[in-house]
């Protein structure tokens, strides 16, 4: 049998590997380097495959698709029974030293390498492996036979070998699959890509097996029975889509025409152009349509909170805040209060409308302490309640103990009511507060006060309620015990 070291499937000439390529003209990255031909290429700083360079000389051409490593030997580094897949060696290097590189055997996806252990002795075995790791030949198939290109293990022909027996990569029977038999039948894997721009001549008529013989795509030749197909068909109403903008005439040869719609706009002229009508919004500018800005504002844009309506600003030049439903004010007092006894103060007292507080909106309450001040010596309370529609949805305290001695505490005070239904609602509160100077013992030295609090009521939220925050003590030490709070607001956050 004939064999030839090409991956072509016409008679092609051989070029051979040689030490250096200069580039011609009409030369591609992939038909000089194969699948390494990104990295080829950037040993020379180029990497668009574009500007490969004519006149650039390159260490080798790729002339062949499968190379095997010259002159590899090596022996067995430990016993090997007939069955393993995996054979140890001494070494996996070529004879210059350099580990043996599959990638540069062939760039297949799974590359094939033929040893025979023990070549000629009785006890010589050829084996095929795929893969490799330092000093270890892995994935092999034992005991293949000596006539045929069959690649299956023969347990008959499987041996058990000792260290030290010699292993070789040569040219077995089964080698010789990897390259084009130039006479006989056979089946050759991957793709082929022909780097020459001369014309592929055939000597007989390529063909495919039936189940090819359908459309693939635009990238493949048209079979004979393809071509058959469409013009046995002919090119008949049946071809055109009806639903997508076309007419036919049932004429023959068929005409082709566009099926334009009357009341949406398509019309053709007197002498069977198309062109677009236009309404009050449109206008003809040129040759062009354009917007007619006399009518469009009032048909896509209002000042006025409309659904599926752009906002336009107002006689005063702006756009009102219910178009950004983001944050709105309920009420805020910028009024400084201090609670100071047994007397409750109040501090914000709002109405909120019903069904502002709802599953998709949240109510803050945003308070800043400028002041917090206990009695030394004496046990304190101060309590700071929130209460919609009269009822306590919130309360934080804080205690003073006895022989401890807090004074000139600042910070602020944030409440968030939420609803999950028009009857439950739910408020977190935090309380943060720095002392401010250096009156104070050393056991609450500069830490203030912070405390989070949280609540579940039930409360109907769909009536207008009164939104209020309040303080009082438990105790008449008015001389050094104070709450001041100002600047409160409530905000609706939607």
């Amino acid at each position: 049998m004939k064999k030839l070291l090409l991956y072509l499937l016409c008679s092609l000439v051989l070029v051979l590997p040689v030490s250096a390529y200069v580039v011609k003209s009409g030369d591609t990255p992939y038909g000089l380097w194969g699948v390494n031909w990104k990295t080829e290429l950037a040993k020379f700083g180029i990497s668009d495959p574009k500007k490969l360079p004519v006149g650039l000389e390159t260490e080798e051409k790729m002339g062949v698709g499968y190379t095997p490593v010259t002159g590899y030997s090596s022996r067995l580094s430990q016993y090997v029974s007939p069955t393993a897949t995996s054979i140890p060696v001494v070494s996996t290097k070529d004879p210059a030293g350099n580990e043996i590189d599959l990638s540069k055997i062939s760039s297949g996806g799974t590359v094939k390498v033929y040893m025979n252990i023990d070549a000629g002795t009785p006890n010589q075995e050829p084996i095929m492996c795929t893969g490799k790791s330092v000093n270890v030949w892995s994935s092999c198939i034992r005991g293949l036979d000596f006539q045929g290109s069959s690649e299956v293990a023969s347990t008959t022909l499987q041996k058990a070998h000792n260290a030290g027996t010699p292993i070789i990569i040569t040219n077995i029977g089964q080698f010789y699959n990897q390259f084009v038999d130039i006479d006989g039948n056979q089946t050759i894997n991957g793709i082929k890509s022909f780097a020459n721009t001369s014309s592929i001549i055939f000597n007989v008529t390529p063909f495919v097996s039936s189940s090819a013989d359908t459309y693939l795509g635009d990238d493949y030749l048209a079979t004979q029975k393809y071509v058959n197909d469409v013009g046995a068909g002919g090119f008949t109403a049946s071809n055109v889509s009806t639903t997508r903008g076309l007419s036919v005439d049932g004429s023959s040869p068929e005409k082709i025409g566009i099926n334009a719609s009357s009341t949406t706009g398509g019309a053709f002229d007197a002498s069977g152009k198309y062109y677009q009508a236009i309404g009050n919004a449109l206008e003809y500018k040129g040759n062009a349509i354009a917007v007619s800005t006399s009518t469009i504002v009032s048909q896509i844009a209002t000042s006025t909170p409309t659904a599926s309506m752009i906002p336009l600003a107002n006689a005063s030049g702006t756009i009102s805040n219910i178009w950004v439903k983001e944050m709105i004010k309920i009420g805020a007092t910028t009024t400084e209060h201090t609670a100071n006894s047994t007397s409750t103060v109040t501090y914000l007292s709002e109405n909120v409308t019903g069904g502002y507080l709802n599953s998709s909106n949240v109510i803050k309450i945003e308070a800043f302490i400028k002041e917090l001040s206990f009695a030394n010596n004496n046990p304190t309370t101060v309590s700071i309640f929130v209460k919609y529609g009269g009822v306590n949805i919130c309360t934080t305290t804080i205690s003073n103990t006895s022989g401890s001695n807090r004074e000139n505490f600042s910070g602020k005070y944030e409440v968030f009511i939420y609803a999950s239904s028009t009857v439950a609602i739910r408020t977190e509160a935090l309380l943060e507060t720095t002392q401010r100077d250096g009156l104070y013992d050393a056991a609450g030295a500069g830490y203030g006060v912070r405390q989070l609090s949280a609540y579940n009521t039930t409360i109907d939220t769909t009536s207008d309620k009164t939104l209020t925050l309040t303080a009082v003590f438990n105790n008449d030490a008015t001389a050094i015990n104070d709450l001041t709070i100002r600047n409160v607001s409530a905000y609706l956050i939607r």
